[in-house]
């Protein structure tokens, strides 16, 4: 199910980690289907906050070289 994606993939607002659970969307216009996950924002302090999402180590191949990947997403508050 999608909680295997919870393990492959770990999620941060500000060095916190997210428990949100994924689900599948699909959107209305484009018909595109992904994962999302819903991040409660409310809490946050205005200003600049940043999600990461890197990829698990348990997720990587064992030969992998380097860091593991790793995506921010800047955002204002």
């Amino acid at each position: 199910g999608l909680d295997c994606l919870s393990r492959l993939w770990a999620v941060s607002v500000d060095g916190r980690p997210v428990t949100a659970s994924p689900f599948v969307m699909r959107h209305p216009d484009s018909g595109l289907t992904g994962v999302v996950r819903y991040l409660d924002t409310r809490e946050l302090a205005p200003g600049r906050h940043r999600i990461r999402v890197v990829r698990a180590d348990e997720a990587r191949p064992p030969d992998a070289e380097g860091p593991p990947t790793t995506h921010d997403i800047l955002f204002w508050r």
